[in-house]
């Protein structure tokens, strides 16, 4: 739907990279897009629209060949994961500790379940890892080609999933230690380091959004057409509490991220605000013996 008719709200609880990433293999297939179902729950009519996708286009053989296809390209992910990781950590500490971190990465059991699967979690490892290595290549050594770098890396990280926002304060964190805590051997004058460091800050911000709102074709609505999400961002926002909501609000008013993204920020703080109590509910009544874990 993304690839064909830049259609971003069936699936807005994500951002669009990993998604893009897998179905590009299936581009090629002459696949049937399963008509929608009209429901109001969007997690609903995904997961019915992708059963009908997946099981309605030739049977299991033709299933098990898109599923086989996508899962292999996400997987490029997790490759490109630990290759940066075995330069980075060569770069800053030799070969051998490079073959260990390597190592590390390789048998690390999370890694293992997710890096085949086409999830988020793998996209933003591996983007994410970019970008603070990316920087750390700049600091080093800056130049206009490594800044870019920074900013590309970051988007990148943002097109994967609303988490990389944590970027901002890490990258702010990192922004502060230069400043403060320079290289030994370093000429310039806190003064000047800071100001280079504060407008690369902003350059790098200013590409990376970029590079998120080019996932989205530089269109704020979710669907085309004029074609409404279900339920509005503004009804589905009033699920949270406090501020919560006039600030998503605020920022869908004046356009600074596009509705497909702020609808998805807006289902991660409904999701994180119930699994606590869920389980919580759970723990209490496997606790009472009501039912099994």
């Amino acid at each position: 739907m993304s690839w064909k008719a830049a259609d971003f709200g069936l699936n807005p609880e994500h951002p669009p990279l990993v998604k893009a990433l897998a179905a590009l293999p299936l581009l090629l297939m002459h696949l049937k897009i399963p008509p929608s179902k009209g429901l109001s729950d969007f997690k609903g009519e995904a997961f019915l629209d992708g059963r009908d996708f997946i099981y309605g286009n030739g049977g299991l053989a033709t299933a098990d060949s898109i599923i086989f296809r996508a899962r292999m390209t996400a997987a490029t992910l997790s490759l490109l994961l630990g290759l940066l990781v075995f330069v980075a950590t060569r770069e800053m500490f030799g070969k051998s500790a490079a073959l260990f971190a390597l190592t590390l990465l390789v048998f690390e059991p999370n890694l293992i379940a997710h890096g085949a699967y086409i999830t988020t979690d793998m996209g933003i490892a591996c983007f994410m890892f970019a970008s603070i290595y990316a920087f750390y290549r700049y600091a080093k050594n800056p130049s206009w080609g490594r800044l870019a770098t920074v900013g590309l890396t970051s988007g990148l990280a943002l097109a994967a999933k609303h988490s990389a926002l944590l970027l901002l304060p890490i990258g702010l964190a990192l922004v502060l230690t230069e400043i403060f805590w320079p290289p030994v051997g370093r000429q310039d004058g806190r003064k000047a380091i800071a100001l280079r460091i504060s407008r690369s800050f902003l350059v790098v911000s200013v590409i990376a959004f970029t590079v998120l709102w080019a996932f989205y074709g530089f269109r704020y609505a979710a669907r085309p057409g004029g074609v409404p999400l279900q339920p509005s961002l503004a009804d589905y926002a009033q699920g949270l509490h406090g501020l919560e909501p006039r600030v998503y609000l605020a920022v869908a008013h004046l356009h600074l991220l596009p509705e497909s993204y702020l609808y998805g920020l807006v289902d991660v703080r409904l999701v994180s605000n119930f699994f606590p109590t869920t389980s919580s509910v759970r723990f209490t009544l496997m606790e009472s013996g009501f039912t099994s874990p």
